[in-house]
Parts: C-alpha cells; structure tokens; sequence
C-alpha cells in the first residue's frame, strides 16, 4: 500500500496553461500546425489539443472534442504571452496582479477526462448487428443497426455501414463510428 501511495506522489503533475484560438486557429484542420506554432515561438513543451485529425477518402477530417481551445505545458520563465502574435491565437488566459501577469493554469486531473474523450473519437467499439443511435448530421436520432464495420488501420474514425428502416425504405448508409451512438446494453 505504502510503495502505490509512493509511486504516486512521485508522479510529475504538470500544470497547463489555456490559450483561446482565434477564428484563423480555429479554422484549422491540422493540430500538427498549431503544434509546431506553440514549438517555435515557446520551445520545447507539451501541447494538447483537443481533437483527432483522420484522413479518410483523400480528405483530412478534423473532429473536436472542445473546439476553441489549445493546452500547453506550463513552465516556469516562459513568457506565453507572445503567443498573442501568432494569428492562430487569441488570447492566453491570465489575470494581472500588481503588474506581474499570472496564468491562468489547469491541473492535469481536469484535463484527463477531455484526454479520454479524445482517446474515445480514436477507438471504436462497434459490431455487426449492434443497435445505434446516430448522434449528429442530418441523420441525427435515427436508429439503425450495423451493417458492416470497415476495418483500416490507417484511420482514427472507422466507417460504419448502417442499416436504416424509414417507413418509405429501407437504407445503407456509411457514417464514421464518432457519428453512432452504440445502444447495446453494456456487458458487467
């Protein structure tokens, strides 16, 4: 018991500091190029955005899990200010107390359910025959059934042939998995 409360306390908690993207950073479908923005003007730190970029069909699909928002490793001696000269960025979020600016900074512990719920965009736990709700597009809240999963290892959002019954017809429809809601009862 003492060596797990050990190993966790010598766990490094990194702090991160929030910048708001701008329309232009926003727009961007590539995380790698808001990545390598933050590298060159701040250095040699993590960046976490929330989102997963695929390519699917000679397209490059970008789907967001917080739109807005961009997460980088605090340290200290790094002003992250000039980020504000990158068009990319907006603002870094911060309060100035008696001249000094102090970040505004988030702990890891509430950054790791967003880093879950990107993880979630990535993996795909859907079979045949599994009942679905589709969850955004013109389709949305239609119920359906899986088809066929395409397997690609290549891709982050699998597509997912669905079978829908409207009461005019019946329909295949290919959605990417991110757009399905899987409605099978959870195994316990």
């Amino acid at each position: 018991m003492s060596s797990q409360n050990n190993s966790i306390s010598k766990e490094k908690t990194l702090k991160w500091v929030s910048v708001e993207l701008s329309s232009l950073g926003e727009h961007e479908k590539n995380p790698e190029v808001i990545k390598g923005a933050v590298h060159r003007y701040i250095g040699d730190v993590d960046v976490f955005v929330p989102s997963v970029s695929m390519k699917r069909q000679e397209e490059e699909h970008t789907l967001c899990y917080m739109e807005g928002y961009v997460f980088i490793e605090y340290k200290d001696g790094i002003n992250y200010m000039h980020l504000q000269d990158i068009p990319l960025f907006k603002t870094v979020l911060h309060t100035v107390r008696g001249g000094a600016i102090s970040y505004n900074l988030i702990d890891d512990k509430v950054l790791n359910p967003m880093r879950d719920g990107v993880e979630a965009l990535k993996h795909v736990s859907l079979t045949k025959d599994d009942p679905i709700k589709v969850n955004k597009g013109v389709y949305k809240n239609l119920l359906g059934t899986v088809s066929q999963v395409y397997d690609d290892d290549e891709v982050a959002d699998p597509i997912v042939q669905v079978y829908i019954n409207l009461r005019s017809k019946k329909v295949l429809i290919d959605f990417p998995a991110s757009y399905l809601d899987n409605l099978r009862p959870k195994k316990k």
